[in-house]
């Protein structure tokens, strides 16, 4: 499930509990291309601390998204991932060093305000 937070227009801003299903992958790059499409770069704010993957087809909807996904990287600013996982942490600290953009960072539940504030920052 996911819950849309409030966040700057520029910013995308999720809390992701539970599973996330085919429809809410979709709903997910939808407003992303949204965004992008209004402000040319974004920033991500993405709550997993209650994330337990995805459905059977929200998995097989975010392999088919990733591609384009790659393609619009180099517009999304800074994505911050609060997670108390450590597992979650290490994968979001080698994501960061594939590339220049976007700047990853992960961030523990209780920095959550700080995440949101640093993925809204312009770089």
């Amino acid at each position: 499930m996911i819950e849309w937070v409030a966040a700057p227009d520029d910013v995308l801003a999720l809390r992701c509990a539970g599973q996330m299903s085919r429809a809410e992958v979709e709903e997910v790059f939808r407003i992303a291309r949204e965004r992008l499409e209004r402000h040319g770069e974004i920033g991500i704010w993405v709550d997993a601390t209650g994330f337990e993957g995805f459905t059977l087809d929200g998995l097989a909807q975010e392999l088919r998204e990733l591609p384009a996904g790659f393609g619009l990287r180099d517009r999304v600013r800074r994505k911050a991932v609060v997670t108390d996982s450590a597992l979650m942490t290490a994968w979001v600290g080698l994501l960061g060093t594939f590339g220049q953009r976007p700047e990853y960072r992960a961030f523990p539940s209780a920095e959550a305000e700080a995440a949101l504030q640093w993925a809204a920052a312009r770089a």
